[in-house]
């Protein structure tokens, strides 16, 4: 079994499409982020992102995803069930439609590489509720899997952290934080 440990800086990326448009073009609804930046010491920072586009809107989706990441960051994106493969380079051949689909940025240089994690909707759920995230439903319509793409974001980090990741020696400090953060989070008064 592989063992990584947690980089400076990861994003976990959550890509909806819309419903295939008539002329076979299937552009981005939404796009989730959520992002865990190491500090020194035990600081970790997180930060949640939505980002939704008009049907026309092509250029708009990697140009935010290019705006949260650097060449020290690691990219990760939940691809289906059961598997981590990690991609050095994003532009490699060897990906499969399913894997370009999630993670659409194709400049390698933009990042330093792309984890294509494999949870099953039942394991997200699950973390959903562990975690206290509220996602989707697998029934919900367009409206609301698109709002709740930056929840969807935070469960696949969380599904990385729990699974891949479970061996790093951080990876007990990192859950204790992000809890701490989202207890937080979620204490935050709604603003109109």
């Amino acid at each position: 079994m592989n063992h990584y440990s947690h980089p400076q800086s990861a994003v976990s990326f959550a890509v909806m499409y819309r419903q295939q448009c008539p002329d076979g073009v299937q552009p981005i609804r939404a796009i989730g982020a959520f992002k865990v930046s190491l500090g020194s010491g035990d600081d970790v920072a997180f930060e949640r992102h939505h980002f939704s586009y008009r049907s026309d809107d092509l250029l708009g989706p990697t140009a935010d995803m290019h705006s949260l990441v650097d060449r020290r960051t690691d990219c990760l994106t939940n691809i289906g069930p059961d598997l981590h493969r990690l991609a050095l380079l994003p532009d490699d051949d060897r990906l499969t439609r399913a894997e370009r689909n999630a993670f659409p940025i194709r400049d390698h240089h933009r990042h330093r590489r792309a984890h294509y994690i494999s949870a099953s909707e039942r394991a997200l759920s699950v973390i959903g509720r562990s975690y206290d995230i509220e996602l989707a439903p697998p029934d919900a319509d367009e409206g609301l899997t698109a709002a709740r793409t930056p929840q969807r974001a935070q469960a696949i980090w969380l599904a990385w952290l729990t699974g891949v990741l479970s061996e790093d020696p951080q990876h007990r400090a990192m859950l204790a934080a992000y809890q701490a953060w989202h207890a937080l989070e979620r204490a935050r008064p709604i603003q109109f």
